[in-house]
């Protein structure tokens, strides 16, 4: 998943087909940090005929001097190539930042050549909420990370240098929507590369949906502060939505948060429709509290043919790639006519990414649809909840907790202690279980 992706000048040529991104690993830091370039990323090798000579039989050739930090896959050789511990720059776009795990030194250059198959690196979000929660590895954190490293393929920033400024300050991120999972995943991923907490805002009822109630349970974890990555409004009080939107310039709580919004207010249906509508009150709101608008793009999780009903996964548990365009700073929009305030946001959106009319779907996982199915079928769990089981079993480092739910689930029961923790696992295993899967001891 790429947390960052940014252009530099004045390419050479052996960084033609390159892609990666340069992500330092300090999220706490926000944007300052994450997007701090090494001074240099890829130099042009003086025997450029010779590179190339090595690069066709091996791979990509990168000066050791040039080692930025991270982990990062870089494509455009045959299968893709991959740097040990190291990250690049993104030259081109859609890069995934992968784990790189292939790399052979010679004399002064480290050599690189296809791995195999990458794993994630989501570092950078690990890093921010750890550092917020303070607990260590818990469960809630190896549940949300199994979706992120499992349906986001890459996040994009369109002007890198433009985000700087507003590290640690509260954003207003108005974007269209195409998957249920999306606003839980976008608030994870934004609040490490923005250094404060994102709350993706959602209709009151919401609260009662699958996503809402899992989310609710999470946070009632022992002696773990609830972050509030949904705010629910009330459609019945007109008060709500302006309350939530206005307490952005003060913080929320007393802490500063953003606020991620889907500016027409339900999933689309077809990845070709663009944003057609969006209510002013939010640039209005956004302008009266001096809080900047940071446009957002999703996309990729959509097939092209209109589905009958709206989704909460990625089509055919595919993936999606998330756009963040260039901040729009609320002294752009003040004075500026109604209408045309809300075609320049409206604009900014539809802008990002490939074009509405050009845009088709990641490619699906057959092979993980098919486990979801079978879960399904054998413990009688949703489809929704089979997912979330799925996307655990394929954490490569899962805490104790999950260790502990998942050879339970192998094993056919679970048991555990009646400690206030215990408690809590079980509650979880029950969802994820279904009603005839692995027993839980009461």
């Amino acid at each position: 998943m790429c947390l960052v992706d940014r252009s530099f000048p004045d390419a050479s040529p052996l960084e033609e087909g390159l892609e990666g991104e340069v992500q330092k690993n300090k999220a706490s830091d926000g944007f300052q940090k994450a997007l701090e370039p090494s001074s240099q990323i890829v130099e042009k090798h003086q025997d450029e005929q010779s590179d190339r000579a090595i690069a066709d039989q091996w791979g990509e050739v990168i000066p050791r001097e040039a080692k930025p930090l991270g982990l990062v896959q870089v494509q455009g050789h045959r299968n893709g190539a991959y740097v040990a511990g190291e990250r690049l720059v993104d030259r081109k776009a859609g890069v995934r930042v992968e784990d790189l795990v292939a790399g052979v030194d010679e004399g002064e250059d480290r050599v690189v050549r296809d791995a195999g198959a990458p794993v994630r690196d989501i570092s950078l979000v690990r890093d921010f909420w750890s550092n917020w929660f303070g607990i260590g590895q818990w469960p809630v954190e190896d549940l949300y990370y199994g979706l992120l490293e499992r349906f986001v393929r890459a996040v994009h920033v369109e002007d890198a240098d433009a985000m700087l400024p507003l590290a640690g300050k509260p954003v207003l991120y108005l974007a269209n929507h195409q998957v249920g999972i999306e606003s839980l995943l976008f608030s994870i991923i934004a609040s490490a590369l923005n250094g404060v907490p994102t709350l993706a805002l959602a209709k009151v009822e919401h609260k009662q949906t699958w996503l809402g109630k899992l989310t609710q349970h999470c946070f009632t974890y022992p002696g773990v502060k609830d972050p509030g990555l949904i705010a629910y409004f009330d459609r019945r009080d007109p008060s709500s939505l302006p309350r939530i939107v206005g307490q952005l310039r003060e913080g929320i709580e007393g802490e500063a948060k953003s606020l991620m919004v889907h500016v027409e207010g339900t999933r689309s249906v077809s990845c070709r429709e663009p944003v057609r509508k969006m209510s002013g009150i939010f640039v209005d709101m956004a302008v009266e509290a001096g809080v900047p608008i940071v446009p957002v793009r999703f996309v990729g999780g959509l097939p092209v043919e209109p589905l009958e009903e709206r989704i909460e996964f990625p089509i055919a548990m595919g993936s999606q790639e998330y756009y963040l365009g260039r901040p729009i700073l609320p002294s752009e929009l003040r004075g500026v006519p109604y209408k045309e305030r809300i075609d320049r946001v409206v604009s900014a959106i539809n802008g990002l990414g490939p074009g509405t009319d050009e845009e088709v779907p990641f490619e699906g996982d057959p092979g993980f649809a098919a486990k979801v199915d079978a879960w399904v079928e054998q413990t009688g769990a949703t489809s929704d909840d089979a997912t979330v089981f799925r996307a655990l079993e394929e954490l490569r480092a899962p805490g104790l907790e999950v260790e502990r739910l998942l050879a339970g689930a192998r094993e056919g029961a679970l048991r555990l202690d009646d400690s206030p923790k215990g408690r809590w696992l079980k509650e979880l295993a029950r969802r994820l279980f279904g009603d005839h899967g692995p027993s839980v001891a009461p």
